[in-house]
């Protein structure tokens, strides 16, 4: 992270991190147990966990650890045989993405401004506890989305001979998921397209605060601003 982030974040988000991580790793066996995470004065600091790492009884023997490196080796086989992250995926996209934005619209239409002090401490506390469980819900992915990503890029060097970076081109645009314009900002982007007057107040020349006061003091039409009302708030409420 660029900056400090708050003591909030700095004790709600790790717990979270570290579950993901090590759930991650350990579908694919790979060497490491987790990722720990600590934050000093607001600063993030990684420590990778390594699975030879001395545990509360000591170091592990060289039976044990290559007992450990058998067995992972073939938890990461049957992986890649298996195609385990199609699973997930399927899971994902038909479970889980839509119980969390469910979640997240149900917080959303919480009107914090009529509960009590007791009411306000509860929603409080489940919203930093769903702050961690939504950290844990994206590390527990990690492995999911690169390691296949990765395998596919170590394979096309060997086929083509060409360098890495390269590679990754074949991946641009495949996905609306992970294209750079969300699904929920395509009705405002074509509201703004669709539009003389928006598309004036974009292209003009006055300084972009005066033309956002514009925007919001009736500068834009009401046509436009419903969509792009709507749009950032749903795509605010769906980022997990």
């Amino acid at each position: 992270m660029p900056a400090a982030v708050t003591p909030l974040m700095a004790s709600a988000y790790p717990p979270g991190m570290q579950r993901g991580f090590a759930e991650t790793l350990a579908a694919w066996g790979a060497l490491l147990d987790t990722m720990n995470v600590a934050f000093v004065n607001g600063f993030m600091y990684l420590q990778p966990l390594p699975f030879d790492a001395p545990g509360m009884d000591g170091p592990k023997s060289p039976e044990q650890l290559g007992a450990e490196i058998g067995r992972r080796t073939g938890v990461a086989a049957a992986a890649f045989e298996q195609r385990i992250w199609r699973e997930v995926l399927e899971r994902w996209d038909g479970e889980l993405k839509p119980a969390s934005i469910a979640r997240h619209r149900e917080l959303a239409d919480i009107d914090l401004t009529a509960l009590d002090d007791e009411g306000l401490r509860d929603q409080l506390h489940r919203r930093i506890g769903w702050l961690t469980e939504m950290a844990y819900q994206h590390h527990r992915f990690n492995a999911m989305a690169m390691l296949p990503v990765g395998d596919f890029i170590l394979h096309a060097m060997q086929w083509t001979g060409r360098p890495p970076v390269p590679m990754f081109a074949v991946f641009d645009g495949w996905s609306p998921v992970s294209g750079v314009v969300p699904p929920e900002l395509a009705p405002v982007i074509d509201a703004v397209q669709n539009d003389p007057e928006a598309q004036a107040l974009l292209d003009g020349e006055a300084p972009a605060g005066e033309r956002q006061s514009r925007r919001g003091s009736g500068g834009v039409p009401r046509r436009i601003g419903l969509p792009v009302g709507g749009g950032v708030r749903s795509h605010q409420s769906d980022d997990r």
